[in-house]
């Protein structure tokens, strides 16, 4: 496999997938591949070629938000290794530690946990358009990077990763962001279970265990 692919350990996730997204392009659309590279202006490109061009920077704007997320995460996790899951901000062991710190005393803590109701609101709001298709394939995409996060790969494991994460991209790139249609109940209701699917049943345990 090209050298190109190869990564190193926590490579930096943005580069990774600018650089894989650039591979895709330059395959599919040279001429959008050297605008999202920087090498042309989008009004250089033809009148039928500016949309798929947008469409394009769309994609990466998507594939920062998941390395910006996959970071957030990192930096959490090597707080909390580091100081305690009390100094993570917004986290319950930071909200109780904060309540015993003003005297509170564990009943009274354990009294306002029970009075609490968490539950999931699921609306159509017409201003979340993604699709299933393309939620799903931006949660792989975070599993990989996940993956390619871990020391333990031997190189030519490491390389079969970035391959599978370069076919999502690929993916991703083949796969409209947008309903163009408006959505029917059908779409709405798998739209809904699809985070009881892949969130709600992962991270319920989590929350009372």
């Amino acid at each position: 496999m090209e050298q190109s692919r190869r990564i190193k350990f926590r490579e930096d996730e943005r580069s990774l997938l600018l650089r894989l997204l650039l591979q895709v392009a330059s395959a599919r659309e040279p001429e959008i591949a050297a605008v999202l590279g920087g090498r042309r202006s989008l009004v250089s490109l033809a009148p039928e070629q500016r949309i798929p061009a947008l469409q394009a920077s769309g994609v990466w704007f998507q594939l920062l938000a998941i390395a910006d997320e996959l970071l957030a995460m990192r930096a959490r996790r090597e707080l909390e290794q580091g100081a305690g899951v009390d100094d993570v901000p917004g986290s319950f062991g930071s909200v109780i530690a904060r309540m015993a710190a003003k005297g509170h005393s564990p009943e009274e803590v354990q009294a306002r946990l029970n009075d609490l109701c968490v539950g999931p609101t699921m609306t159509a709001h017409p201003t979340e358009a993604k699709r299933v298709t393309v939620l799903e394939i931006h949660r792989r995409i975070y599993r990989k990077l996940t993956e390619l996060d871990q020391p333990r790969w031997a190189p030519r494991e490491r390389d079969l990763l970035v391959a599978d994460l370069e076919s999502e991209i690929e993916l991703l790139w083949m796969t409209g962001e947008l309903r163009l249609e408006r959505p029917t109940v059908e779409r709405e209701i798998a739209w809904g279970l699809h985070f009881f699917r892949e969130v709600i049943f992962e991270a319920t345990p989590q929350l009372y265990g």
